[in-house]
Order: structure tokens, then sequence, then C-alpha cells
């Protein structure tokens, strides 16, 4: 049986490439449209999830060092940016990036082995916090946060009349 992992980073690419591909016909004033939210708007929630994942893939870079995809450029958390400012102010460029970090966690995830998703991993959290979690636990949190804060997205986007269905695990995957 496929991991619950693998199932999940192919679903989450599938569904990341859906809401991009709706998010490309929503006017840019609600794109970038101050909801009141920590994040502020759309484009500020995709820069935290994205942000988000960059620091987890460099994170992996240590346990990983001979996974190649993790040495990308791509995987690459700017240095020096305050840290809520934004990545990518436009959705052209954060849809690129999206894409090219979800073909990375397709890649990563497909190399686990079993024995490697069961390892722990000790890192220290963005406070500081040094943390002790299993490799398949983390990556589960992961595609977790991308989902809570696909659906805030949803969420204004219903606040905007906007029709949308990005969410159903079994549509995306077929």
């Amino acid at each position: 049986m496929q991991s619950v992992v693998v199932r999940l980073v192919h679903y989450n690419s599938a569904v990341n490439k859906k809401l991009f591909d709706l998010l490309e016909s929503v006017p840019e004033s609600i794109l970038q449209k101050s909801v009141g939210s920590y994040y502020n708007s759309i484009v500020g929630l995709l820069n935290h999830v994205l942000r988000s994942d960059l620091a987890w893939l460099g994170r992996f870079r240590e346990p990983f060092p001979d996974r190649k995809m993790l040495q990308s450029t791509v995987v690459e958390l700017p240095t020096g940016m305050a840290a809520g400012s934004h990545i990518h102010e436009d959705l052209p460029s954060l849809r690129a990036r999206r894409f090219e970090l979800d073909l990375v966690f397709v890649q990563f995830v497909e190399s686990l082995s079993p024995a490697e998703l069961a390892r722990e991993f000790t890192y220290r959290n963005a406070r500081g916090v040094t943390l002790t979690n299993v490799i398949e636990d983390i990556l589960l949190h992961l595609f977790n946060h991308q989902t809570h804060h696909r659906g805030a997205i949803s969420q204004i986007l219903d606040s905007e009349n906007i029709e949308h269905d990005i969410s159903s695990y079994i549509a995306t995957r077929g």
C-alpha cells in the first residue's frame, strides 16, 4: 500500500494547481485585499505557506544531504527579510515558485524509505525551540498546514461570492 504521505503529496500538488488556476481569474484587488487576518490577504496567506515550506525543506537538508532536490536554489529561503514580509508580491511569481516547490516535495517524499519516514528528526522551530518529531509526522503536519490555509482562502473567496471547489480529496485524486 502506498504511504499516506505519498498520496497526500500528490493531492497537495494537484489541489495547489487547482487553487492557482482559480486565483488567476480573481481580480488583483481581491487577492491583495486586507481581510483583517494575521496574514492579511490571499497573497499574504500564500506567502506564509511558501515561507513555511521553504523553512522545512531547508531543515530537511541536514538529515538528507544526499537528496539533490533539497540542494536546489528553488528551496532557498531568502535571507534578511522580515518574518511577515512577502517573498513574492504577485500571483504569477507565487504560482511559479509554488509549482517548483511542489515538484521538490513530490520528489523528496517519493525518495523516502519507510525507515526514513519513521526516523526521528531534531530541529529548531521558527521561535528557536528545539523539537524532535518523526519525519512522517512532520510531513503530515506540512500538508495539513497547507490545507488549513487553503481553507482560509476558501473563506475569503466565499465572502467575495467567488465560486470555488478546490478542496475535495476524492475529486482531485480522481
